[in-house]
């Protein structure tokens, strides 16, 4: 179950992020106005990640309450 769950992520991730940048750079102008749409995009893109990644960090614990298997219960 969780091979099947990262093997989705990385895609789904790569279509993520192509949509998120086609609909941040359409119809972006070149020059000077471009830096600050690459600007927006970036903290836009940040932001995201800590949103997620923060929640993670807070709620998955190193030493779980029921164990996803035996072999995990022993140690090294």
């Amino acid at each position: 179950m969780v091979t099947a769950i990262c093997g989705i992520a990385i895609p789904a991730g790569n279509l993520v992020a192509f949509i998120w940048v086609g609909t941040a750079f359409k119809g972006a102008p070149a020059g000077p106005e471009f830096k600050d749409t690459l600007r927006k995009m970036l903290i836009n893109m940040n932001s995201l990640i800590t949103a997620i990644a923060i929640p993670m960090i807070i709620f998955i614990r190193a030493k779980p309450e029921f164990y996803p298997s035996k072999v995990a219960r022993k140690k090294p």
